[in-house]
């Protein structure tokens, strides 16, 4: 009878099963957030899990991706929110770990390049604001973003040797570009510099009567010569010179007299 009456008691009691250990440490959320009672795999979708619970939003192509991408399921706290957490730097620390600065979760490749120079101390601007980046950055070379030269010369230098009119390198002009070039347009140069070196063409009684070097400087490998005889005819000349003792019709005399362009105090030219 004891033996019946212990099978009786057993037979009753409930059946204790073995509870399942979560695979995922330090994570307290139940179970059907992400699981169904179907079975552990496929996840339940969409999962009822809030993202943005963590303090770290899913937008734009991280909405795409798998848990797994990011973490270890064996311990989610692991994840970090720095970005080189899951992406490998392609400028090699060059710009610390603010990837967000040219950025963003969207797209990888930079959409707003005047935005990202204005942090720099190159203006992104006129002509270089359709560039990209690999116009002036080699691809191959991260950490080049950080140490190209802001001179326009590093850049140009191939444009610098190859003009012919005039001839920047037999003239031997200044590599610093600027002086003459704008960054809205390559054309049309201004040498304003010529003003206080040299003549006053951009100023005085010159200003606006000429449309190209040569209308002063006929040979364009040597522009240490020039004339005034283009514009100021002989006849002409010579009439408003009537009184002048020992004139002389010839550019260099016409310079040394008029070495500003103006009347030197005799009415004008």
């Amino acid at each position: 009878m004891s033996v019946v009456w212990v099978c009786l008691v057993l037979g009753m009691a409930p059946v204790q099963t073995r509870p399942t250990q979560n695979p995922h440490h330090n994570l307290s959320l139940s179970c059907d957030r992400c699981h169904t009672e179907t079975g552990w795999r496929p996840l339940r979708q969409p999962l009822l899990f809030d993202h943005s619970e963590t303090g770290f939003v899913l937008e734009g192509a991280h909405q795409g991706v798998t848990c797994v991408q990011c973490h270890d399921i064996r311990d989610f706290s692991l994840a970090d929110h720095a970005c080189s957490s899951c992406h490998q730097d392609p400028h090699e620390g060059a710009f610390g770990s603010r990837c967000a600065r040219c950025h963003d979760p969207y797209i990888w490749e930079i959409r707003d390049l005047r935005r990202v120079h204005r942090q720099t101390t190159f203006a992104f601007v006129g002509a270089h604001a359709r560039l990209d980046c690999e116009t002036c950055h080699r691809p191959g070379a991260p950490r080049e973003y950080a140490t190209l030269h802001t001179q326009c010369y590093a850049c140009h230098a191939s444009l610098y040797a190859s003009v012919t009119d005039p001839d920047h390198q037999a003239l031997q002009f200044p590599l610093q570009c600027e002086l003459c070039h704008t960054m809205m347009a390559w054309r049309p140069a201004s040498f304003r510099q010529h003003d206080r070196l040299y003549f006053p063409i951009y100023s005085g009684n010159h200003a606006g009567t000429w449309s190209s070097c040569a209308r002063c400087h006929p040979d364009p490998g040597n522009y240490a010569v020039f004339t005034c005889l283009t514009c100021h005819t002989e006849s002409t000349t010579r009439a408003q010179h009537g009184e002048v003792s020992g004139f002389v019709y010839d550019s260099q005399a016409c310079l040394q007299c008029h070495p500003t362009g103006s009347g030197e105090g005799e009415g004008g030219d």
